[in-house]
């Protein structure tokens, strides 16, 4: 019987003053406020979808009812396709694209693959060619390179356009991988 006469092989179970018991309540109670008034940026709503090339994607655009997951790229030997990846987030995030090999019958490699940043021009009105202004009239138009990261303004949608080079001596089929966005998560990226 522990306590009389003989040490307690598993410690005397009683908490004390300075036992951790005794603190867990304190320790859970300065958790959850931290979490109230720090929350984590994980935390963040964060949505991905595919858009066509043509489709305008304006920073107020949302991700439509029924999506897919990642596009779909129809393309033959030693043609270049493209198609988007809409971003979106409640909070800003700086990101890093990476794209996987695309395998199937064969491999094509990250380096056939071209990462650009779609941006935007102000406009004040509509002119030719352009449909209708959205929200605060930026039309996403321009294409820029994306080296390295790439940054989501908080409430705002960023589209990121991914141009594949298809080789010349590519087997036909399906090919699959991902885009990889950090925060934003991992997009599958299929061409066929």
């Amino acid at each position: 019987m522990p306590g009389r006469g003989r040490a307690d092989p598993c410690g005397d179970r009683r908490p004390g003053k300075d036992s951790p018991l005794r603190r867990a309540p304190l320790a859970c109670l300065a958790v959850a406020v931290a979490t109230a008034i720090c929350p984590a940026a994980a935390s963040a709503a964060v949505e991905t979808w595919p858009a066509t090339p043509g489709d305008k994607v304006f920073p107020a655009s949302t991700r439509p009812a029924g999506a897919a997951a990642g596009p779909v790229i129809a393309a033959a030997r030693d043609e270049y396709e493209g198609a988007q990846i809409a971003i979106r987030s409640d909070a800003a995030l700086d990101i890093t694209p990476v794209v996987s090999d695309l395998t199937g019958p064969g491999t094509i490699p990250p380096s056939a693959v071209e990462l650009l940043r779609v941006g935007y021009v102000g406009l004040k009105r509509a002119s030719t060619g352009v449909d209708a202004l959205v929200g605060d009239g930026r039309y996403p138009d321009p294409l820029y390179p994306v080296a390295g990261s790439l940054k989501v303004p908080a409430g705002e949608t960023t589209s990121l356009y991914v141009l594949v080079h298809v080789p010349a001596g590519a087997a036909a089929g399906a090919y699959t991988g991902t885009v990889e966005l950090d925060a934003a998560g991992t997009v599958p990226l299929t061409v066929a």
